[in-house]
């Protein structure tokens, strides 16, 4: 056998109390770098750096959408015998979609503004359920609502997830009753083709 040498980190760490005596000592977290963070989280949940620039606080979270958002859908969908003709959802974490939002407001355009992904699902929820009312109610088929959709790639990307995955358990029909339409804010890849 060789004799094996003790380095500096070695000697500190059997003079350390908590490895001699067997007793814990807390230890703050060591923070982990953006490049390991990244790549720990599967494709799917990674966005390029424009997308989190954009928009913060679309990820995953557990916040509760604001009374606002709620307060503009209620001037939206004010009777359960009749949809909306139209819907327009504006991603305002950014200053493009404040100042849209502002302009459309200004015109009594049917504007919600939202700022998180569980705004964006509240709202899409509450679509949904008054459209299913609405068959529920009446025999005529609904006519289509349109939702406008104003912000960046990964804005659109949590609207048509949210909305993939709650028509993924309904019948076909339903896909026909709500029509998406796309403006772009920012380095977007569908501002390309417009």
């Amino acid at each position: 056998k060789t004799p094996m040498k003790t380095g500096r980190s070695e000697q500190q760490s059997t003079a350390s109390p908590s490895k001699v005596e067997g007793m814990h000592t807390p230890r703050q977290k060591r923070s982990t770098p953006l490049k390991e963070r990244q790549f720990s989280k599967p494709l799917s949940e990674r966005t390029n750096s424009s997308d989190s620039e954009r928009s913060p606080d679309l990820g995953h979270s557990t916040q509760i959408p604001r009374k606002l958002v709620y307060d503009q859908l209620n001037q939206i969908l004010v009777s359960d015998a009749a949809l909306p003709e139209n819907l327009i959802l504006v991603n305002t974490t950014d200053w493009q979609g404040q100042y849209v939002a502002e302009l459309l407001q200004e015109q009594k355009k049917p504007v919600v503004c939202t700022c998180s992904a569980v705004e964006v699902q509240a709202v899409l929820s509450a679509i949904l359920t008054r459209i299913q009312r609405y068959c529920n109610c009446n025999s005529s088929v609904p006519r289509p609502v349109k939702v406008v959709a104003v912000g960046g790639q990964s804005y659109l990307s949590a609207i048509l997830r949210f909305f993939v995955k709650q028509l993924a358990s309904r019948t076909s029909d339903w896909l026909g009753y709500m029509r998406f339409l796309i403006i772009p804010l920012g380095s977007h890849p569908v501002a390309k083709y417009s």
